[in-house]
């Protein structure tokens, strides 16, 4: 099969980043409405990660559908060079505006004390899922996302490396490594990589891979009739009585509707046209990881701006994409740029 880029898989991204953006900004300032609420409302919109992780488990194995024997240094160089800088610096400024807004307020929002060791493994991205103890928020929460989606890149690569040395069926240990999530979660297990961060990771992430062998094998009219039923089946479920149906929403919404909405944006794929879907694709990356910096600097300065709150909120929105719109066009692709240039010039496999 050959590689295409999907534009549809671009738009979630764009409307789920948009989501969890809003979402922090009612956990963190502590607003509340009266009818729709993106934190503390019936759905827990926190779950949006798990829909990040099966995206980046399809990605993967697709990028990937071809393995033969690709040297790790490569594969997870690819990985660090997408990731890390634009992380990195995320999370300085975010311990730059913690220290600036303990100056003038006197005290650490959140109670986040970005001391060394803290901010080591954020900048690291070793601070959650692994074999670090987490010790609270991270300096750039929202990392710790990458940190457990690095583990699952990991764990991917040698089990594609040893089930071809071996002549192995890779799906099988796919599926075991999803169910292997579930069973941390479902069992409270708190352990080194194998804890209730991790667990989330290798249940969506390994999905992710699954779905990708789904897509090729199965007939896309088949994928799109079970996606629009698995999702009437959810909603209908949902508008009866959301908590007696919904009995555990983490799977239902892990391994039912995130998955079929996934499937259905790839059956519709061919109907998107219109390739800057892939630049707000790209800036959802960014979305991501700086809407809780730029969360930190409201709570600053938020007591002297008069504003309705559903207005401000709004305003952050706008200012979270035009900033990360930003820093895409300027710091990140140049940056990018800059570094694939030198590794090629220091023949480094990119």
């Amino acid at each position: 099969m050959s590689k295409k880029h999907f534009y549809g898989i671009d738009i979630l991204k764009f409307l789920f980043a948009i989501l969890i953006v809003l979402h922090h900004y009612q956990q963190i300032t502590g607003i509340r409405f009266t009818k729709v609420n993106f934190y503390g409302g019936t759905i827990y919109l926190g779950y949006i990660v798990e829909f990040f992780f099966i995206i980046s488990g399809f990605l993967c194995a697709y990028g990937n559908s071809n393995f033969q024997f690709n040297s790790f240094k490569g594969y997870i160089t690819k990985k660090i060079i997408r990731l890390y800088p634009m992380s990195i610096l995320s999370t300085l400024i975010s311990a730059g505006i913690l220290l600036l807004y303990k100056t003038i307020t006197g005290e650490w929002l959140l109670d986040l004390v970005p001391g060394l060791w803290k901010l080591l493994t954020s900048v690291l991205l070793i601070h959650t899922g692994g074999g670090i103890l987490s010790s609270g928020l991270a300096v750039n929460n929202p990392t710790w996302y990458l940190c457990v989606i690095f583990i699952c890149y990991v764990i991917f690569w040698q089990i594609q490396w040893l089930c071809q040395k071996w002549e192995l069926c890779t799906i099988y240990w796919f599926i075991g490594l999803s169910l292997l999530g579930i069973s941390i979660i479902d069992y409270n297990i708190n352990l080194p990589f194998f804890n209730y961060y991790s667990g989330r990771g290798y249940a969506a992430f390994f999905c992710g891979v699954l779905l990708c062998d789904i897509y090729k094998n199965i007939p896309h009219r088949k994928l799109l009739v079970s996606s629009l039923s698995i999702i009437g089946i959810c909603g209908t479920a949902a508008f009866i009585n959301y908590p007696v149906f919904y009995d555990n929403p983490w799977g239902i919404f892990t391994f039912l509707l995130f998955p079929s909405v996934f499937m259905l944006s790839l059956c519709l794929d061919s109907l998107i046209k219109g390739r800057w879907w892939n630049r707000l694709g790209a800036i959802s990356f960014e979305m991501y990881l700086w809407h809780f910096p730029l969360l930190i600097f409201l709570c600053l300065i938020k007591k002297w701006l008069k504003i309705d709150e559903k207005i401000l909120m709004a305003f952050f929105l706008g200012v979270t994409f035009l900033f990360s719109a930003a820093l895409y066009y300027w710091i990140e692709l140049p940056l990018y740029r800059l570094i694939v240039n030198f590794m090629e010039k220091n023949n480094e496999t990119v």
